[in-house]
């Protein structure tokens, strides 16, 4: 395989896939995981499990230890998914319980297929040779696009909606390299709106971000934000709501999505910008925005952003 797999495991989901993991490797797959540097009672046991086996498994270099001591350094907040030259699915999912109980939570992935799977593993191998302290000439890197041709029956259950190749590409957030793309293609793109600003994101603060929504609504762009109604981080929720307030002073519409039914905590992260959809691990924080390791796919399709909308 030329590709390897990467995931963020947490409990009995994260034994699931831990123990296929295992067994692909085994079976003489290149199997490769990174997670992040701070792990707890529940993650550990299924970490240690894959490290006793043929899996490689690191942490990410830079990762905080501690919230308030190590906040000028990196999260690992990425949830990238890459098996073969097949599929590179990201979004805000993790391999965790709260996406399988009852009040489980509600999020987005996306699967892409094609050329553009290139620069994905480009990125992963970067993180990989910087992760594992190995010299910069032994970084690997990916086959050209051309070798990730998109098949029509590669055997796929689900249905998937294609979008031209050439009007998808990767954006990140690296502080190791300086990268601040997520948050120069969102600034840029609110920017320039014409129609409309769709957005639907758990933690929301970044000043920058706040501003140009603001400056988009007084330009008569039609801007929506959906909140969630609760939050798993108190903190994270007193400012939600002060963003709220503010934006909708301003003439926004904006929502709290309904957590009182079978669904929980709304995590979904989703930027819809007149045609083009933004959607990966990135939240709207300061933290997402500017120092954290995160990592999202443009779409300029209108066929597909309707889809999403």
């Amino acid at each position: 395989s030329l590709l390897p797999k990467t995931v963020a495991v947490y409990h009995k989901i994260g034994n699931e896939i831990a123990d296929a993991l295992i067994k692909k490797a085994n079976e003489g797959l290149d199997v490769r995981v990174i997670v992040d540097g701070p792990t707890n009672a529940v993650e550990r046991p299924v970490l240690t499990k894959m490290r006793k086996s043929k899996v490689k498994c690191i942490n990410n270099k830079g990762s905080f230890a501690h919230p308030i001591t190590d906040r000028g350094l990196s999260a690992y907040h990425r949830k990238i998914y890459m098996i073969d030259k097949k599929t590179v699915m990201t979004g805000g999912i993790n391999i965790g319980d709260e996406y399988l109980t009852k009040n489980q939570w509600h999020d987005l992935m996306v699967e892409v297929k094609g050329p553009v799977m290139s620069d994905a593993l480009n990125d992963f191998y970067q993180h990989w040779n910087y992760s594992a302290g190995e010299p910069p000439e032994k970084l690997e890197k990916a086959p050209p696009p051309s070798a990730f041709k998109l098949s029509e029956n590669d055997g796929d259950p689900l249905p998937f909606d294609k979008v031209d190749s050439g009007k998808a590409r990767l954006i990140t957030t690296d502080p190791v390299q300086g990268k601040k793309n997520i948050k120069i293609w969102m600034l840029e793109a609110i920017k320039n709106a014409k129609d409309r600003i769709y957005i639907q994101d758990p933690y929301f603060n970044d000043p920058e971000i706040i501003a140009a929504l603001k400056e988009a609504v007084n330009r008569k762009v039609k801007v929506e934000v959906i909140f969630p109604q609760a939050n798993d981080m108190p903190i994270m929720k007193h400012l939600d709501d002060v963003v709220l307030d503010e934006l909708y002073a301003e003439g926004a519409d904006t929502y709290l999505y309904n957590t009182n039914g079978r669904e929980g905590f709304n995590h979904l992260k989703a930027t819809i910008i007149d045609d083009m959809a933004c959607l990966g691990s990135s939240n709207k924080d300061v933290r997402a925005m500017n120092t954290n390791q995160e990592i999202n796919y443009v779409f300029d399709d209108k066929t597909f952003t309707d889809t999403v909308v």
